[in-house]
Order: C-alpha cells, then sequence, then structure tokens
C-alpha cells in the first residue's frame, strides 16, 4: 500500500460558515484552530522526514476550508489515510485526557490512542467510535483530541515547546504499527 496523509487541523476560517473564523474551543488566549495547527504542521514534518507525501485540509487560519469539503478534498488528493487533531473542552474543569475517535478504523484509532496519550503524559480515555462527525466519514480516519483546553494541567501539557513534534512521531509511529504493509 502506498500511504498519502491527510492532515486535518480542525476549525479555521469558514469551516462552518462561510467568511467566518471558527477558533473551536477556547480558553482565554488560547485558541483550538492555532494550537491544532502547530500539531498539523509537526505532523506534516515528521510524515515528510519519513518519505511519506502529505496533504493538510488547511495550512493556516485565512484560507477557507469547509468543513464539509474536507473530506471530499482528501479523497481527490489521493489520502490513504486521514488524521485530524483536535482540543477537546468541558464545563467541567477537572476532565482530563487524550482520546481518538474513529468511525470504521478502529485499529488505526487503537494505535494512535495508546502511543498520543503515553507522549502528553495525560489520562487515557480511549478510542471511541463515533458515526456522527464529518471528518470520519473518510474510509481510514482518526480524530485526535489532544486534551481538554479547559483544564489547566492538559493545557500546559499541549503547550509544551517539544509536544508537536513528539505527538508527530508518535501519530506517525502509530501509522506504521497499524499498516504492516508499509
Amino acid at each position: 500500500m502506498s500511504l498519502l496523509l491527510g492532515i486535518d487541523p480542525g476549525h479555521g476560517f469558514a469551516s462552518r460558515k462561510p467568511g467566518v473564523y471558527d477558533p473551536g474551543a477556547v480558553n482565554g488566549a488560547f485558541q483550538e484552530a492555532d494550537i491544532v495547527l502547530l500539531y498539523a504542521h509537526a505532523l506534516d514534518d515528521e510524515a515528510q522526514r519519513r518519505g511519506w507525501p502529505t496533504f493538510m485540509t488547511r495550512r493556516d487560519n485565512t484560507t477557507p476550508a469547509p468543513l464539509g469539503r474536507r473530506v471530499e478534498r482528501c479523497h481527490a488528493a489521493g489520502c490513504t489515510i486521514l488524521v485530524s487533531l483536535h482540543c477537546n473542552a468541558a464545563f467541567i474543569a477537572s476532565a482530563t485526557g487524550v482520546e481518538t475517535l474513529y468511525m470504521d478504523d478502529r485499529d488505526l484509532a487503537d494505535h494512535i490512542q495508546v502511543r498520543v496519550s503515553d507522549v502528553m503524559g495525560l489520562r487515557d480515555r480511549g478510542a471511541k467510535a463515533r458515526d456522527d462527525l464529518a471528518i470520519l466519514k473518510f474510509p481510514s480516519s482518526a480524530l485526535v483530541e489532544l486534551g481538554f483546553l479547559s483544564n489547566p494541567v492538559d493545557l500546559v501539557s499541549m503547550m509544551r515547546p517539544e509536544r508537536p513534534a513528539a505527538v508527530a512521531a508518535a501519530i506517525c509511529n502509530a501509522i506504521e504499527h497499524s499498516r504492516s504493509d508499509l
């Protein structure tokens, strides 16, 4: 199998509504769209370092990236795997941890979940099946919730300068372990 990794930093400009910026979860000056963009660029760098071609659904916060077209764009680009990056949030500040959502590819989600929760040093909330998220309509996909933006400990973990590169390596290792034909 040849691999073309689709990378989706969640939210951003025109994600939900044309002409409107969607920051995702917000905690003071910290916006989910900004944080996951940092992680997405690190994942792009790591994948390319390994010789894997990539496609990003957005590279900045100014170019429109409608959520409803992201899966279609990944199909058109020839992606074989799609990883969407997000930050969780809750009204209860004690909610904590990493979770990976999937629709069809539990093996990929399980491999990502174990490695990312280990690297983040946060509670492992497990891989969870979801059939109501547009991005998971891509056949081999996983949506990674890196931690809770609403939890101060999770936020500190996500904002450590070394974290994006470490998470990127963990995701790439997970992909290698879930795909024996790479």
